[in-house]
C-alpha cells in the first residue's frame, strides 16, 4: 500500500534501469505512464533518476539528473485512484478513476444519468421555464428510430401529446464522407422492421451506416433508451417544407430529448465513437486517453492532466468545436453526454468526469453553464445574445448558404422576448445599437466575408462574415436598457438618425417594405403593462420600469412583453432582401494612421484607424472589416490614407468616462476633444464607411465621429439602398 507522510518521498531509481525489469508491471507501468504523457523521451531515460513525492495533498513524480541529489523542481502530478473499498477513502481527497481504453463504461454513464434524474427533476420534467417553453411547440410529429424495432417511427410530438417520449438525440459533424440519408423514395422502406440493423441496411440499400451513427444507436440502447434522432435519418432530405419545417424546430427537437449524446472526435461522421462495445466486446478503436497509471503495491496512481480534461470535456480544438451545426445542437440540449476520448455528463448545474471519481452533483462538480436552452431568460438579454453571436460567428460551414438556417433555432426561441423578432441575425429591437458590431480589433487574422450562393448575406449584419467579433458597443449601450434606477438624464443614450425599411424582391426588383420595429421610433406607441417605479432613496434621480411579467426585475425602459409560454416565431428571415432602403446623411472623411496599440490597454490592435477632416484635425476612428484586402497592418501609415465615404445612422451621448474608457478607445488620445477629462461628455456619431456597387452601398467599416466635427462638414442627404 502506498502510504507517505506528508512531505516525504521514496526513490524509484534510474528510468532505463527499471524499464530493464521485465517481470514488475509496476517498474514497466512508471516508465510508460512517463513516455505517454511525453514527460520524458525514450533516449532520455537513462539520464534521469525519479522518485514518488507526498506533499500531503497530491503525489508527484520528480525527474531530476541521474546520480545528482533530487532537486525542487515539481516533477509531474499524480492522484490516486478511487481505493477498491470505498471505506478507506480519505476525506477532501481528489480520487481518479482507473480508465479502460477499450471500453466506455456504460454502467457509470447509467449512474450518473440515474443520480442526474433524481436530484434535477426539471431536467426531465421540463419545469424550467426555457423548457417548458419548448415543449409547447406546434412540430405535429417526429421520425425516430425505434432501437428494439431497428426501423424509423413516426410519432406525435405536438403539444401534450408527446409527453412519456424519451429519446436521445446525436450531435455530431457530417464533414466530407457519404452520410446515408432518409428520402422520399426509400422512407418507406427505412420504416420496415429490422431496416435499420447495421446488416440489413447495407444489404438493402447498397451503403453501411456511418460508424458514428451506428455507435451512438448501440451506446443509446445500452444505456436503455428505446428512441433515438440524428438528423440524416430523422429528416427527410428532400423533403421541402417539412425538411425547413423540422429545421426551424431544431430548439424543440433538442430540448426535448432526454439527452444528447455528442461524438466529439474525428473529422467526420464516419470516425466512430472510440470504446464503444459492439457485441459483448471491446470497441472497435481504443479510446485517446491522455492520463497514464502506475502502479504501486497496493494502490494506482494516475497523471493528473486537468487542464486536458477539462478542454476534453467541451470538445475543445475538436471539429466539432467549430462547426456551426452544432453549435445550436448543444445550446439548445438540457444535458450532454460529450464522448471525446474520455466521457463526461453535463446539466444544468453539474458535470460528471470519467477521470474523476465522484458523484453527480457534489459540490466539486458544479460548473458555469456551458450555455444551455434552459439558461434562455425570459426578456430581452443582450448579453447573452452578444455570447451567443460571438461564439457562432466563429464557427465553419459547409455551405455558407446555411448561415442563417443553422442560427434560426436559436432567434425562434429568442424572439420570443427579442420583439419582435430578429432580421438577418439582428435582433429589431435593438436593431441600431447591434449595427454596431465591429471585427474583434485585439485578433490579428481578420474577419472573412462568407459566400452565400442562393441566398444574398447583407454587409451591414455579422451573418455575412467569420471570425472574431467584438461586440462591447452591444452590451455596453444595449445593456444600459435594462439598467434600473439610472441618474436623470441617462448617462448613455444611443438615439437612431435613420429609419430602416426591410425590402422584397418582385419581378427582379426592389420593393420596400414595413419599417424595422426601433424602440425608440417617436411614432411607436408606449408597451402596455409598465407602471414607473421610483427607486428607494434616489428622491427624483432615479427611475426604473416594472412589468408584472417580470416579477422579480425592474427595467430602464419599457418594451414589448408578452406571455413567456405563447409561441411565436416571427416572419422568417429570408422572406426578405438583404437590402435596407432609408435616408440618411453623408460625408467624407480621410482614413489616415492606423492605430497600433491600445491607449489604455497597451495592448496590440488591428485594422483600427484615425479619422481626420481636410484639416488634418482628429474626426474620429475607424474599423475596417477588412473584407477587401485594403487593411494594411505593416504598411507605413501614409500608405493607408484613403477617402472614405460615411453615412451617418446614429448619434451617441456618453457622460461617463470611468465607463467607456476601455470600449471608446479614441477618449484616451490626445487628440481626442475630452482627452483633457476637463470635458467629461462625448458625443459622437456612429457611421457606416460603405462602397457603390451597381446603385446599392456596401458595409466596410464602422467608426465613430466627434459630433462637434461631423456638423460642421458638407453634408449630402441621400437615399440609400444597403445591400
Amino acid at each position: 500500500m502506498v502510504e507517505l507522510s506528508p512531505h516525504s518521498s521514496v526513490l524509484l531509481g534510474n528510468l532505463e534501469s527499471i524499464r530493464v525489469v521485465r517481470d514488475c508491471a509496476g517498474c514497466q507501468s512508471i516508465v510508460s505512464a512517463l513516455t505517454g504523457v511525453k514527460e520524458v523521451a525514450e533516449p532520455d531515460l537513462g539520464s534521469l533518476d525519479a522518485r514518488l513525492r507526498f506533499d500531503g495533498m497530491n503525489f508527484f513524480c520528480d525527474l531530476y539528473p541521474r546520480g545528482q541529489e533530487p532537486s525542487d523542481r515539481r516533477g509531474p502530478m499524480l492522484i490516486q485512484t478511487e481505493p477498491a473499498d470505498t471505506a478507506q477513502r480519505l476525506a477532501r481527497v481528489k480520487y481518479g478513476r482507473a480508465m479502460d481504453a477499450n471500453r466506455i463504461d456504460t454502467d457509470l454513464i447509467g449512474s450518473w444519468i440515474e443520480t442526474c434524474d433524481r436530484l434535477h427533476r426539471d431536467a426531465t420534467t421540463h419545469t424550467d421555464m426555457a423548457a417548458s417553453l419548448l415543449t409547447q411547440s406546434s412540430l405535429p410529429f417526429l421520425y425516430l428510430i425505434d432501437l428494439e424495432q431497428e426501423c424509423l417511427v413516426r410519432v406525435p410530438f405536438a403539444g401534450s401529446s408527446a409527453d412519456g417520449l424519451r429519446y436521445v438525440a446525436l450531435s455530431y459533424v457530417w464533414g466530407r464522407v457519404a452520410i446515408p440519408k432518409t428520402t422520399t423514395k426509400n422512407l418507406g422502406r427505412l420504416q420496415q422492421p429490422g431496416a435499420l440493423s447495421p446488416r440489413t441496411f447495407s444489404k438493402d440499400g447498397g451503403a453501411r451506416l456511418t460508424r458514428t451513427i451506428e455507435d451512438a444507436m448501440n451506446l443509446a440502447s445500452r444505456l436503455g433508451i428505446r428512441f433515438f434522432w440524428t438528423d440524416c435519418f430523422c429528416i427527410v432530405q428532400d423533403g421541402g417544407a417539412e425538411k425547413a419545417m423540422f429545421i426551424n424546430a431544431m430548439a424543440s427537437i433538442y430540448s426535448r430529448a432526454y439527452f444528447t449524446i455528442v461524438a466529439g472526435e474525428g473529422p467526420h461522421g464516419d470516425f466512430g465513437i472510440p470504446g464503444v462495445c459492439r457485441d459483448g466486446g471491446p470497441g472497435l478503436e481504443p479510446r485517446n486517453i491522455t492520463c497514464r497509471h502506475m502502479v504501486f503495491p497496493g494502490a494506482v496512481l494516475q497523471t493528473e492532466h486537468i487542464n486536458d480534461h477539462a478542454a476534453r470535456s467541451i470538445c475543445a480544438g475538436t471539429p466539432w468545436s467549430t462547426r456551426a451545426w452544432t453549435f445550436q445542437e448543444a445550446f439548445f440540449s438540457r444535458r450532454l453526454l460529450v464522448c471525446n476520448g474520455t466521457v463526461s455528463w453535463f446539466c444544468r448545474n453539474f458535470r460528471s468526469e470519467e477521470w474523476m471519481a465522484c458523484e453527480h452533483g457534489a459540490s466539486n462538480t458544479s460548473h458555469e453553464t456551458p450555455g444551455f436552452i434552459s439558461d434562455v431568460s425570459d426578456w430581452p438579454n443582450i448579453m447573452q445574445l452578444a455570447r451567443l453571436v460571438i461564439e457562432y460567428a466563429k464557427r465553419d460551414l459547409t455551405y455558407d448558404d446555411d448561415v442563417l438556417a443553422a442560427f434560426a433555432g436559436a432567434t425562434a426561441v429568442l424572439s420570443r422576448s427579442f420583439r419582435p423578432g430578429f432580421h438577418f441575425g439582428l435582433p429589431e429591437m435593438f436593431f441600431d445599437v447591434c449595427l454596431l458590431w465591429e471585427g474583434d480589433r485585439r485578433n490579428p487574422r481578420p474577419l472573412r466575408r462568407r459566400e452565400g450562393k442562393d441566398i444574398r448575406l447583407p454587409s451591414w449584419s455579422w451573418v455575412s462574415v467569420k471570425g472574431s467579433l467584438y461586440l462591447d458597443m452591444w452590451t455596453s449601450l444595449g445593456s444600459h436598457f435594462y439598467a434600473a434606477g439610472l441618474p436623470v438624464p441617462d448617462p448613455r443614450v444611443t438615439v437612431p438618425l435613420v429609419r430602416w425599411r426591410k425590402t422584397m424582391r418582385e419581378d427582379g426588383r426592389l420593393v420596400p417594405g414595413e419599417y424595422v420595429f426601433s424602440t425608440a421610433d417617436e411614432n411607436s406607441s408606449s408597451p402596455a403593462g409598465w407602471s414607473l417605479t421610483p427607486e428607494p432613496g434616489r428622491a427624483k434621480t432615479g427611475y426604473s420600469f416594472s412589468h408584472p411579467a417580470f416579477a422579480d426585475r425592474t427595467f430602464s425602459n419599457p418594451f414589448p412583453a408578452v406571455a413567456w409560454a405563447k409561441e411565436s416565431y416571427g416572419q422568417p428571415e429570408t422572406m426578405y432582401d438583404a437590402v435596407l432602403t432609408f435616408a440618411a446623411k453623408r460625408s467624407w472623411l480621410t482614413r489616415a494612421e492606423q492605430l497600433e496599440r491600445h491607449p489604455w490597454l497597451e495592448c496590440p490592435i488591428y485594422r483600427t484607424y484615425t479619422l481626420r477632416n481636410d484639416q488634418g484635425t482628429w474626426a474620429g476612428v475607424l474599423c475596417d472589416d477588412g473584407l477587401d484586402g485594403e487593411a494594411s497592418e505593416g504598411l507605413p501609415s501614409h500608405h493607408a490614407e484613403t477617402q472614405c465615404e460615411l453615412i451617418a445612422i446614429s448619434m451617441t451621448r456618453v457622460r461617463d468616462w470611468n465607463w467607456a474608457k476601455g470600449i471608446l478607445l479614441e477618449w484616451e488620445l490626445d487628440e481626442h476633444p475630452s482627452g483633457d477629462r476637463i470635458e467629461n461628455t462625448y458625443e459622437f456619431y456612429n457611421v457606416l464607411w460603405v462602397r457603390w456597387q451597381d446603385g446599392v452601398a456596401y458595409r466596410r467599416g464602422i467608426g465613430r465621429v466627434s459630433l462637434e466635427i461631423w456638423d460642421r462638414l458638407k453634408l449630402d442627404e441621400l437615399e440609400v439602398n444597403l445591400g
